[in-house]
């Protein structure tokens, strides 16, 4: 939410479902407060149980997109073990682009990467026996970890200071985005093989298309991805700009498809389009609020110069952008 909306009882900018609905800590649901990294502009969540829309339960590391968007997008998520209800881990500490998070089964202190959510280190055996539901505190170079020693009504805590390496770099920015939507849409939906979609968008800014990512949902079979962005015209998709193909896909993140440079002006009106050829099921995220296209020929193998429009619905925008080459 926006600070100033808080006393406005205004709406949130945006709901972002990492978990499913519960009650309590252990099962599902959110608690506690998210962490911060400055330098990386991303906040942290932890959490336990299922998870929710291909989003893994445990450690959710969140990307905070650009103005005049504003709202977060998932950038890596990682399970934790489920222990059950009342048994969450601890909330996140963000010290010097490393993550720090305690577990709620034998109280071990896990290290992660802000950046990509890899391990770098964990306790090991320093701590066993109890668990650790308090977030870690780092101070001039030494993690502080309170843990219970177990569960018993006699068991008491320690408290334990480990000694914290050098940080890893921070990463690159990300490359600036230029067309369509960061935002993760709550609609699945799917398109046959060899027939393509193309969604409308306006340029947000001005420069040179050289990558388009394509979010798949985590139930996504589609072994090649086609897309491309084509010129409006007349409120339709027209000439083609330029395309790109993967076969290195991966399910319930986004997928990278390097194209030829694609000049975009801001302000401008283009199609985003998409199409699963070869073998498997192409499910991808949309929202709803603008206008999309099925191609009238179904038996692509790669998007056609010109578009010919065949059936158009209401679901648009697809979770897809044009950004500069990285």
């Amino acid at each position: 939410m926006k600070a100033d909306d808080l006393a406005a009882s205004a709406p949130p900018i945006q709901a972002l479902a990492l978990n499913n609905a519960y009650d309590g800590p252990g099962s599902g649901g959110l608690f506690g407060v998210p962490a911060y990294w400055p330098a990386g502009n991303m906040p942290f969540v932890t959490d336990a149980g299922p998870g929710v829309n291909g989003v893994n339960a445990g450690v959710v590391g969140l990307d905070v997109n650009p103005a005049p968007a504003c709202n977060l997008t998932v950038g890596w998520s990682l399970s934790l073990p489920v222990v059950g209800d009342n048994q969450p881990p601890s909330e996140p500490t963000v010290a010097n682009g490393v993550v720090f998070v305690g577990m709620a089964n034998g109280g071990a202190v896990h290290a992660y990467n802000a950046a990509t959510g890899a391990e770098l280190w964990n306790s090991g055996s320093a701590i066993t026996g109890g668990a650790t539901f308090a977030a870690p505190i780092v101070s001039s170079g030494t993690l502080y970890v309170g843990s219970w020693d177990g569960y018993t009504t006699a068991a008491a805590g320690t408290i334990r200071a480990f000694a914290v390496g050098s940080p890893p770099p921070p990463p690159p920015p990300p490359p600036p985005v230029l067309v369509g939507s960061q935002v993760i849409q709550s609609t699945v939906d799917d398109d046959a093989l060899g027939t393509a979609e193309a969604f409308q968008t306006t340029a947000g800014a001005s420069g040179t298309v050289g990558v388009l990512s394509i979010y798949l949902d985590g139930s996504s079979t589609a072994t090649t991805l086609v897309a491309g962005l084509y010129a409006d015209s007349a409120g339709h998709p027209g000439t083609l700009i330029s395309q790109g193909t993967s076969s290195s896909l991966t399910a319930g993140t986004w997928n990278n498809i390097p194209i030829p440079g694609a000049i975009v002006t801001a302000g401008t009106p283009y199609w985003l389009a998409i199409l699963g050829t070869q073998s498997g099921v192409l499910r991808f995220r949309e929202g709803s609020g603008c206008r999309s296209e099925n191609s009238q020929q179904t038996n692509l193998t790669s998007l056609p110069a010109t578009w010919v429009s065949g059936q158009a619905w209401p679901s648009c925008p697809v979770s897809g952008y044009g950004a500069t080459s990285p």
